[in-house]
């Protein structure tokens, strides 16, 4: 009797047990808790040794922050040498990037740091204008540099940057560097028997978000003007961020406003096109003269 008492206890705790664990998935019985089989012997359930492998996430590709280096406290002639090297380096970054200022990118307050280590003054006008100004010896200009910054919202919108005379920044270059421009332009400041006769070369590059201009003298002819440019002749340029349409038209507006002269198209004047004008400068490394119809020079 007392044996099947004994029996009956046993199944029910089975019951109960197969109950509790035998549908509960999320529940897990520890690995050494003891049990009892069937033949009501007392053993262990064997115990596992779980290996747990890490999952390694994919690292994440971090474009570097570049982060403008401070310039040491330099000498008069140091300021000099450090000029000159940004311009013949323009510190290793392409146009519209100056001297490692990105137009729409980069703080001005970082970038004035930098351009106070070798400028001479740098104006603090309240409007978006600022204006840093170099001293250089007269080989490369017999007057103070300036170059122009426009600041919108603490960024710099629009540089401005004078010619001078190092033999950078060419028109071979800039086409050998940058390809065939989106227009060419001429602006003659024609009356007849004047003295001086300007000539403005100027290559637009609209996609890059620069313009450039070279300016010569030019020669009257009997039914041209003949202009010449050398091989050295250094340009100045206009740069701003490409994606900004209100710099690109406001730089146009600009240029009208101050310059009076009207632009041509350089096949307006010329018998060259963009393709053929690519060609005659860019594979010559020796001056280069173009002829311009005097007649429609008269407006």
């Amino acid at each position: 009797m007392k044996s099947k008492i004994t029996n009956f206890y046993r199944l029910g705790l089975l019951m109960i047990l197969l109950t509790l664990f035998g549908c509960g998935k999320d529940y897990q019985v520890p690995l050494t808790t003891p049990t009892e089989d069937f033949s009501g012997e007392l053993q262990l359930l064997p115990t596992w040794t779980i290996e747990i492998t890490p999952t390694i996430s994919p690292t994440a590709s971090v474009t570097p922050t570049i982060t403008l280096q401070s310039l040491p406290t330099l000498q008069p002639e140091e300021k000099i040498d450090k000029y000159v090297e940004l311009m013949e380096t323009n510190a290793d970054c392409k146009l519209p990037c100056w001297w490692g200022f990105h137009p729409g990118e980069t703080d001005w307050e970082k970038a004035k740091q930098q351009l106070e280590t070798i400028a001479y003054s740098i104006s603090q006008n309240e409007g978006p204008r600022r204006d840093v100004r170099f001293r250089v010896p007269e080989y490369i200009s017999p007057n103070d540099l300036s170059h122009r910054y426009y600041i919108e919202e603490g960024i710099i919108s629009i540089i401005m940057i004078q010619h001078d005379s190092l033999p950078v920044n060419t028109v071979s270059d800039i086409l050998n560097e940058y390809g065939k421009p989106d227009e060419v332009f001429l602006r003659i400041s024609y009356a007849s028997g004047r003295d001086d006769l300007p000539v403005g070369l100027i290559l637009f590059y609209e996609d890059h978000g620069f313009r450039v201009s070279y300016g010569i003298q030019g020669t009257e002819l009997t039914d041209s003007i003949r202009a010449c440019f050398p091989n050295d002749l250094s340009g100045g340029f206009i740069l701003w961020y490409p994606e900004n349409l209100d710099s690109y038209n406001w730089i146009m507006e600009y240029i009208a406003a101050v310059v009076p002269d009207k632009y041509f198209l350089i096949e307006e004047l010329t018998d060259l096109n963009i393709d053929t004008f690519y060609n005659l400068f860019s594979q010559n490394n020796n001056e280069v003269c173009i002829f311009a119809e005097k007649e429609k020079l008269i407006y």
